[in-house]
């Protein structure tokens, strides 16, 4: 399955305010798909004025590519990949990530909000808040049957924007937890 998504060719793209300032550097494998989901999780997408987009014959050429432009560029918006990130000692968890990528984006790119309940680990409750508070986003499918209600599902790049934030957070948290210790 990794072998499929990696042998995929993958779209590379830099997001520019009107200055021409660099504002978000990403890589997808539908670039103008990605936007959209940018639209409905990114504060700063009204500032967007010009796309550009870079073709590469497979995901490991874009990803490598992707690291690159973050750590010389220096894009506004990019929070990840800021310092130089050696190569995953770990493939195994590399290969583990990348199969819950390949799941959530490629296999069911849509979640009903019990689906994603499971998939966090998390009261579907919750689920609510979080799309309530904007930190998941929602689109609206049309009902099965006349006088049925809408249905609302989750992106999976909306669930790996939210894990990625988490992650950022507990890093944030480790970092301040160790700065903390050695100050003492």
């Amino acid at each position: 399955m990794q072998e499929q998504l990696h042998a995929k060719p993958t779209q590379l793209y830099r997001h520019f305010d009107a200055e021409g300032q660099l504002l978000y550097v990403g890589i997808s494998l539908q670039s103008m798909k990605r936007l959209a989901e940018h639209k409905n999780n990114s504060d700063w997408f009204d500032e967007i004025t010009r796309v550009d987009i870079e073709h590469f014959s497979d995901r490991n050429a874009a990803m490598d590519a992707e690291r690159k432009a973050v750590q010389e560029e220096k894009p506004k918006y990019n929070k990840r990949l800021r310092k130089h990130i050696p190569e995953p000692q770990n493939h195994k968890l590399e290969a583990a990530k990348e199969d819950i990528v390949f799941r959530l984006v490629s296999v069911y790119p849509l979640h009903s909000l019990h689906s994603v309940g499971d998939i966090l680990g998390i009261r579907i409750g919750l689920v609510r808040e979080l799309i309530d508070a904007g930190m998941l986003s929602v689109v609206e499918l049309p009902p099965h049957r006349e006088g049925c209600k809408p249905k609302q599902a989750v992106t999976g790049w909306s669930i790996l924007t939210y894990i990625e934030m988490l992650e950022q957070e507990h890093k944030e948290k480790r970092g301040a937890i160790y700065k903390k210790e050695t100050s003492l």
